[in-house]
C-alpha cells in the first residue's frame, strides 16, 4: 500500500469516535412505520408497473389502431378498386352493345337498302326486257316497213339496164344464136314500152333482128314473156334469150303462142312486177 494511505488509515484508527444520540422508538410504531414504508414501496411498485404496462398498452393500442386505419383503408381501396373496376367492365360493355346495335342497325339498314336495290333493280330490268321487247317489235316493224319502202320503191322505179348491165347482155347475146325478135309492150303503160325500147336497142346491138311494136292487149302478163310458135323444144335463140334475160335479173316466162311466125321469137314486155 501507498505510505500516503497507511497514514490517512493510521490518523483514522487513532482519532477518538464522536458521540451519537440514541433515540428509543416504541416496537407498535416501529412495526406501523415499517407497514407503511412496505406498502408505499409496494404501491410504487404497482405504480411503476402499472406504469410501464400503461407505456406497453398504449403502444399496442397505437400499433393496433394503426394497423386497423390501414387495414380499413385497404379495403376501401379493394372496394374502390372493385367498384371501379365493374365501372370499367360495365361501361365497357355498353360500349359494345351500343357498338353492336349500331352495327346491328346498320347492317340491318343496308339489307333493307339492298332489298330495295334488288326491287329496283328487277324493276328496271323488266322494263329493260320490255324495252327490249318493244324495241324488237319496232325493230321487226322498221325492217318489214324497209321492206315493203323496198318494194315500193321497186314497183314504183322504172326498168332499167345500167349501162355495165346492157354491156354484158349484150356481150352474152353476142356469143348466142340469134335470130329475129319482135318486141311488144301495151300501148298504155309507158313504163312497159321504155323498157322493151332498151332490150331492143341491146338485141340490135348483139345482131338480132328485130321489131317494135305497141299492141292493145287484153291480157297484160306480168314481167317479160319470151314465146315461139310451137311446143316442144325450144328454138335455140330462143333459149339463148331467155337464159340471158334470167341470168341479169329480168323476170322472164316462156310461153308458146301460135300467133307467133314460125322460127320467130316475141318478147313482150308487161306490166312490172
Amino acid at each position: 500500500m501507498h505510505p500516503r494511505f497507511r497514514a490517512a488509515k493510521r490518523r483514522a484508527v487513532e482519532a477518538p469516535e464522536p458521540q451519537r444520540a440514541i433515540m428509543v422508538i416504541p416496537r407498535r410504531r416501529c412495526l406501523r412505520m415499517t407497514a407503511i414504508a412496505m406498502m408505499t414501496i409496494q404501491t410504487n411498485a404497482m405504480a411503476a408497473a402499472q406504469s410501464s404496462n400503461s407505456s406497453h398498452q398504449s403502444g399496442i393500442d397505437t400499433a393496433v389502431a394503426t394497423h386497423n386505419l390501414l387495414f380499413w383503408a385497404y379495403l376501401f381501396v379493394l372496394v374502390a378498386v372493385v367498384g371501379f373496376t365493374y365501372a370499367v367492365w360495365r361501361s365497357g360493355n355498353k360500349v359494345q352493345d351500343a357498338i353492336r346495335s349500331d352495327a346491328d342497325a346498320r347492317i340491318t339498314e343496308a339489307k333493307a337498302e339492298g332489298a330495295r336495290a334488288n326491287e329496283r333493280a328487277g324493276k328496271l330490268e323488266r322494263e329493260a326486257a320490255e324495252l327490249r321487247e318493244q324495241a324488237a317489235v319496232q325493230q321487226e316493224r322498221a325492217a318489214k316497213a324497209e321492206q315493203e319502202l323496198i318494194e315500193v320503191k321497186a314497183r314504183v322505179t322504172p326498168r332499167h339496164l345500167t349501162a355495165d348491165q346492157r354491156d354484158q347482155l349484150t356481150a352474152r347475146l353476142l356469143t348466142r344464136p340469134k335470130g329475129f325478135a319482135e318486141i311488144r309492150c301495151p300501148i298504155n303503160d309507158p313504163e312497159a314500152c321504155v323498157f322493151a325500147e332498151e332490150l331492143q336497142s341491146v338485141l340490135n346491138d348483139a345482131g338480132w333482128t328485130t321489131d317494135f311494136v305497141q299492141a292493145a292487149l287484153v291480157r297484160v302478163p306480168t314481167g317479160v314473156q319470151v314465146s315461139q310458135r310451137n311446143e316442144g323444144d325450144g328454138l335455140p335463140h330462143v333459149n339463148a334469150l331467155y337464159e340471158a334475160f334470167r341470168v341479169f335479173g329480168i323476170d322472164t316466162s316462156v310461153v308458146y303462142e301460135p300467133s307467133v311466125p314460125e322460127n320467130r321469137a316475141r318478147v313482150l314486155v308487161g306490166r312490172k312486177p
